[in-house]
């Protein structure tokens, strides 16, 4: 009887030594990616561990998968400062974030999400949403995206925001500036940038609006009768402009930004 109790009783030490390790991988691996901010009408946290209902304060790591509900948003605010409002009926993956490089990957599964970006410190730094379609880059931007199932919608709203195709091999690579959208569908490369239909513009930012009191992005440029360019007053620090000009066959006139500065404190995801 002694014997076989000794041997339970070595089984199981030799069973917890075995799957510790992997226990601690875990743990090291769950790093804090930020925290919820605010929330509507429900959301949750799903991770390894189970899945929680979103409540402000949370803590969010990276790996985690942040959900809505058909109504809900959900207001993430990275370590670093950068802002994440997840639209109604939307999941977004916390990818995967490099402290020392900070270079920040998120994955856009479905629906909606605003995102202002921080100003990074490292010279190196990349912020990357990637959706089934699409790869959207910025650093100091803010801008809009929305999975379809055929494809993915992006609206710029301040700053350049860099658009590319996620399979590489169909090419193409466009620069929205201010007010301007592309689609990318899942076998083409993006569309040439243009404006958005005002209303649908005033919807990207309704549908995504909690948490933090966002600035209010200037509308899609408008069009001024008889010119054959666009006009784009590009806002930098200290509120000075430098004017382009971009010939796209018609002529539309950019709305002044309300938009300011963005900062950020250079720590975890940007």
């Amino acid at each position: 009887m002694k014997t076989l109790v000794g041997q339970c009783v070595s089984a199981a030490l030799a069973a917890v030594l075995f799957f510790s390790p992997c226990v601690v991988g875990l743990q090291a691996q769950a790093q804090r990616a930020g925290e919820v901010a605010a929330q509507i009408a429900g959301g949750h946290i799903e991770r390894a561990s189970g899945t929680l209902a979103a409540e402000v304060g949370m803590e969010v790591l990276w790996q985690d998968l942040v959900r809505t509900e058909p109504d809900g948003r959900v207001c993430v605010v990275l370590e670093g400062g950068s802002i994440l409002n997840l639209g109604p009926n939307s999941q977004l993956r916390m990818t995967e974030h490099d402290t020392s490089t900070q270079q920040t990957t998120l994955t856009l599964i479905s629906g909606q999400m605003r995102v202002r970006v921080a100003e990074p410190t490292a010279p190196d730094a990349r912020f990357e949403i990637r959706t089934h379609s699409a790869a959207v880059f910025g650093v100091g931007t803010d801008f809009w995206v929305q999975v379809e199932p055929a494809h993915t919608v992006v609206i710029a709203y301040e700053g350049e925001v860099r658009v590319s195709h996620i399979n590489p091999e169909l090419g193409g690579q466009v620069r929205l500036l201010p007010g301007l959208q592309t689609v990318v569908s899942l076998e083409r490369p993006p569309q040439a940038p243009g404006p958005p239909v005002p209303a649908e513009f005033q919807a990207s930012v309704e549908e995504t609006r909690v948490g933090p009191d966002l600035p209010q992005p200037a509308g899609p440029p408008v069009r001024v009768a008889g010119r054959k360019k666009w006009p784009w007053i590009l806002a930098i620090a200290g509120g000075v402009g430098v004017a382009a000009e971009l010939a796209m066959g018609g002529g539309y006139k950019q709305p002044k930004t309300t938009s300011t500065a963005l900062g950020g404190t250079g720590r975890g995801g940007y």
